[in-house]
């Protein structure tokens, strides 16, 4: 067991409380409302901007040429695919590129997009690893837990959605990550292995609080 495995074991009971957060559930029965479907988008439009520019910090550290590649072309996944993928579903839904553009952060938004890119900017690159792992495992894991049920497949802009992260392509960068981060924990040092175990088990409550953030259409109260 690589210390990928070993975090998420540790984090496991964060992840099955957000399993069971009303957002998901309701979700996987087909009655989640739309409007705070459309608040999720919204942020989660932020989010993937600042996850980006995160990452194109963070591979400045990489050392070994082939990770570099590999890194890169994750960014540019990320770019092309996510971010374009999630203009054209939201267009879909009524929801248009410069409406998502011109969000403006909720308050859970803007810490956990503070703390991806605080780490990309001060913490090994390693440490960085860590911090994404939750966010991309947590919808793999979200896809084959919810996505066989009959309610979510009643509603095809839920179902839609959901086969961004059903699909071998995204099971397979998740595996990559995994190994990835497995590869740089090796040989780290004591404080090293601390933090990326502060930072796994931070991003994994941020996940929780977002979903929760979403589901309260949560703004800034004052």
């Amino acid at each position: 067991m690589g210390l990928s495995e070993k975090l998420r074991e540790e984090a496991d009971s964060i992840w099955q409380a957000i399993f069971k957060h009303p957002f998901l559930v309701e979700m996987s029965r087909g009655i989640l409302p739309m409007k705070k479907f459309k608040f999720y988008l919204r942020q989660d439009y932020l989010y993937l901007m600042d996850f980006c520019r995160a990452l194109a910090v963070a591979e400045g550290k990489i050392q070994d040429v082939k990770d570099l590649k590999d890194f890169t072309a994750f960014l540019y996944k990320e770019i092309a695919l996510e971010i374009g993928g999630l203009e054209r579903y939201a267009e879909s839904i009524g929801v248009s590129t410069k409406q998502l553009s011109k969000s403006n952060y909720a308050p859970v938004t803007y810490a956990y997009t503070r703390h991806v890119l605080y780490s990309a900017y001060a913490d090994p690159f390693s440490c960085f690893l860590s911090l994404i792992m939750p966010c991309m495992q947590l919808y793999l894991e979200i896809a084959e837990k919810i996505g066989d049920e009959e309610g979510i497949k009643k509603i095809p802009a839920y179902s839609k959605w959901l086969a961004t992260y059903q699909t071998k392509e995204y099971a397979d960068l998740v595996d990559w990550l995994n190994r990835l981060l497995n590869k740089y924990s090796q040989g780290s040092s004591q404080w090293e292995i601390s933090r990326m175990r502060t930072l796994y088990l931070t991003s994994s409550r941020y996940e929780y609080m977002f979903w929760d953030m979403a589901y309260k259409l949560e703004g800034w109260r004052i």
